[in-house]
């Protein structure tokens, strides 16, 4: 089936599933998600598999993915190839002794090796547990290593590639998989910015990594994808077979997420990062996890916290008021009433430089006008 009758007949499909299985409102937030992994999961299947019926049509595979990713709607967590593609999910929706629980499971098994570029082995669900855990300076000599040492240019190219975008720009597995040569672009102040398919900005992209991605994309005609073959993306799982330490796209981007967080607002890495909630990820930012974070690890920052306000950086010093130099006691009250002494007034002679507060001068007048004699209804 061609492609421009391929992916609308897709998302036609997967927009029935939704309004047959899912209420409207969460069938909006769960539709472009669902749409673009079940069009990867049916590319390149026969005419017969993508039209007709069973589990493992486009039908059958887009209901097994909508159960797994309203499942994860349902829990408030956002819509990610590491959240809806986990194990749970997936032995929920495809119970090993329910109907037709074998091609659910291989339908949903195939998308997540193809999103998250792992293999679903024996050990998946140990290796599930950090698909979101960030790496740490120590890890990255294996990350480099990981990266470089491949025996083809192609293998090179496309581990770097993942590193540079992953790493560099926050991309996903599957954004990194979809980048096209045509959305990578450098501005006049010479930043290399890539515009991902699943946020409607771009994204400037570490300087670290920028004439990486840049020299990548120059490779390719600009209707072509910057990691894949022509007009083919490449996945990923392939990249970890054999290898002792396994580099995830996942871990890369959280890394990268977690970087932000500590570089910018909040407002500011809910934008860049692309998703509603980045508390997951400043939660990451302690960097001795063996004690507490203590405030006086932070004196500097938070005796110098106004960073714009250059009246108020700590080389400015508010003068305090002077203060009084011959505070005068004062007598209230008349007759037998109880002598009290205040201490704290300010003299005659001072009250230009200390006025009195307007409260104080309303409640006075108020008390004036109570004892004013009223004749004949004039005051």
């Amino acid at each position: 089936m061609k492609r421009e009758v391929f992916e609308p007949f897709v998302a036609d499909v997967v927009r029935e599933q939704l309004d047959a299985l899912v209420p409207h409102p969460a069938s909006d937030s769960l539709a472009p998600f669902v749409t673009d992994v079940v069009t990867e999961a049916m590319r390149g299947k026969s005419d017969e598999k993508i039209t007709g019926k069973g589990t493992l049509s486009t039908a059958g595979v887009a209901k097994t993915v909508i159960q797994a990713a309203h499942r994860t709607y349902l829990q408030g967590r956002d819509l990610t190839p590491e959240t809806v593609f986990t194990m749970d999910n997936i032995e929920a929706v495809a119970p090993k002794r329910g109907k037709d629980a074998g091609a659910k499971r291989l339908s949903l098994v195939r998308a997540a090796e193809m999103f998250l570029g792992e293999s679903l082995g024996p050990k998946a669900r140990e290796v599930e547990k950090t698909y979101d855990k960030p790496y740490l300076p120590k890890d990255f000599p294996k990350i480099k290593h990981w990266a470089v040492s491949r025996t083809t240019q192609f293998q090179r190219e496309h581990a770097e590639g993942v590193l540079a975008l992953c790493l560099g720009a926050g991309c996903t597995g599957a954004a990194a998989s979809y980048l096209r040569a045509e959305d990578v672009t450098r501005d006049d102040n010479g930043t290399v910015w890539v515009k991902r398919y699943d946020m409607v900005h771009a994204v400037p992209v570490s300087a670290v990594f920028s004439d990486v991605v840049e020299e990548l994309a120059a490779r390719k005609a600009l209707h072509e994808y910057v990691l894949g073959r022509g007009e083919k993306p490449v996945w990923h799982q392939g990249l970890n077979v054999g290898r002792d330490f396994h580099v995830l796209p996942s871990r890369l981007r959280a890394t990268w997420a977690v970087a932000v967080c500590a570089a910018v607002r909040r407002e500011v890495a809910v934008s860049a990062i692309g998703v509603a909630n980045v508390a997951f990820f400043e939660r990451h930012l302690r960097t001795n996890y063996d004690r507490t974070d203590p405030l006086s690890d932070h004196v500097e920052e938070l005796t110098d916290p106004f960073t714009d306000w250059p009246e108020l950086r700590a080389g400015q010093r508010w003068q305090p008021t002077p203060s009084p130099s011959a505070p005068v006691a004062k007598k209230t009250g008349s007759g037998d009433k109880a002598k009290r002494m205040n201490a704290t007034d300010v003299p005659v002679q001072q009250q230009e430089q200390y006025p009195r507060s307007g409260v104080t001068d309303e409640l006075a007048r108020k008390q004036r006008s109570m004892f004013e004699v009223i004749d004949g209804g004039k005051k």
